[in-house]
């Protein structure tokens, strides 16, 4: 008995995810999500979900299986059924050994073939990755057929992926960097734009806020400076502002968005609808932020239109100069986000 597992950790994953069961008519009964970050789906499959948090504690493996076995989605976990699962390319990684793995696309990072991470985080992920890979291997092995472990990090920690029978990849674009797979079978979605949203009018400009909470890239001081200027160049317009949403029930970052808008006399809503519905609602929206993943693909899933604040940030910031390295610097940064953003330049 086949099955099909996704794992959702963004609300984006979840647009491809659902984009995939379109492309491959799976029905209902056949599928089930993993949602691992408190993402909203729609009602009719509801059903389909199992929320678990805590997705790199040694224990996720047991809790999945158990969950597995309880859900209505499927009559009973056992050898008869096998699982293809489906994972985001990059970060929040499934470490899983299934029978099947299919990818699909991360979000922007898919399209660097220069994305690095600094020395100490790359040997503090790797020390971690070994540790749980000892554990998993040596406490919990042949606890299950299909399913041994479960942790996060970059794809490229992992040399278990690089199989010689290759692996299907899902992606809105045939654009993506590869990394060193050269066994990829790209499959290119079309999302369809046929999302009813009416939290936001036609029109209007969407302004994608980065995270308050620490740590940030950036000090707070000169965060609210790069808000002055996207203020100052948009003429006093009525904005609709998008938490992250680490700091949407978070009062100090309400506050300050709050402090701020006031003293300038903006007119602004706060607006909790996920960014990919607004994208997909077809209104002619307008977004600014900095270097969101959403800002990237808003042109691609409707007729929207996206600007970004990167290199002004940057300009004014050495902690988010520095943080675009990871990047190849603001450079290679920025000439992959304006195949589809516009970069704001003084």
């Amino acid at each position: 008995m086949k099955k099909h597992i996704f794992f959702v950790s963004s609300n984006f994953h979840l647009t491809i995810c659902l984009g995939i069961i379109n492309e491959r008519q799976l029905s209902n009964k056949d599928f089930l999500f993993v949602n691992n970050r408190g993402c909203v789906f729609p009602n009719d499959l509801k059903s389909n979900v199992i929320s678990l948090n805590g997705s790199n504690c040694f224990h996720f493996k047991e809790k999945l299986i158990e969950s597995l076995k309880n859900n209505s989605a499927l009559s009973i976990l056992n050898d008869e059924v096998h699982f293809t699962a489906y994972i985001p390319f990059f970060r929040q990684l499934p470490y899983a050994f299934f029978e099947d793995i299919v990818f699909f696309e991360e979000g922007f990072a898919s399209y660097s073939n220069t994305l690095k991470y600094s020395r100490l985080f790359k040997i503090t992920q790797s020390i971690k990755n070994l540790i749980k890979h000892v554990v998993v291997n040596v406490f919990l092995i042949g606890k299950s057929r299909n399913l041994k472990c479960f942790v996060k990090g970059p794809l490229y920690n992992y040399s278990i992926f690089k199989s010689n029978k290759g692996f299907e990849y899902y992606t809105l674009s045939g654009n993506v960097a590869k990394s060193d797979f050269s066994n990829v079978d790209l499959k290119v979605l079309t999302i369809k734009s046929n999302v009813i949203c009416e939290d936001v009018k036609h029109n209007s400009l969407v302004l994608v806020l980065d995270r308050f909470a620490a740590p940030t890239p950036y000090t707070i001081n000169n965060y609210i400076i790069y808000l002055k200027k996207i203020i100052a160049v948009f003429k006093k317009r009525f904005i609709y502002v998008k938490f992250h949403p680490a700091d949407y029930t978070n009062i100090k970052s309400r506050a300050i968005i709050n402090d701020l808008f006031n003293f300038e006399n903006i007119n602004f809503s706060v607006i909790n609808t996920s960014l990919e519905e607004l994208a997909l609602s077809n209104k002619n929206i307008t977004f600014v932020g900095t270097n969101s993943t959403l800002l990237f693909y808003a042109p691609k899933f409707g007729n929207n239109k996206s600007i970004s604040f990167v290199k002004y940030l940057a300009s004014i910031d050495g902690g988010y100069y520095d943080f675009l390295n990871m990047w190849g610097g603001i450079d290679k940064f920025t000439n992959i986000f304006m195949e589809n953003v516009e970069i704001y330049e003084e």
